[in-house]
């Protein structure tokens, strides 16, 4: 999908036999409102990355825990201002995520 556009054909010819997974990209964030309320016109079954979109009648939504990200930066910059080299510094992967169901 290159065009807010493109949303309405797909949904349409997924209908209520598919389903859809849109991913947590500037894109998607940005049409997130589209995508939502042509998923549900559709009765397209939908699971979203970005954060909010259950609460915005989305089905799923599985993000990431932006606020977990933050809180593991505060070491790291601690490390670096007392001399670290960040390119020494171990590279971690996120251990936390949301998971959120619209019931």
């Amino acid at each position: 999908m290159n065009e807010p556009g493109d949303f309405e054909p797909i949904l349409a010819q997924l209908g209520a036999n598919g389903g859809a997974i849109f991913n947590a990209d500037a894109f998607i964030n940005n049409n997130i409102k589209l995508a939502v309320d042509l998923s549900e016109r559709y009765r397209v079954p939908a699971i979203y990355g970005g954060g909010g979109s259950a609460a915005k009648s989305g089905m799923i939504t599985y993000n990431l825990d932006i606020l977990a990200q933050f809180r593991q930066t505060a070491p790291y910059l601690d490390r670096i201002l007392k001399g670290e080299k960040p390119a020494d510094l171990p590279v971690q992967q996120p251990t936390k995520f949301q998971y959120v169901i619209n019931l």
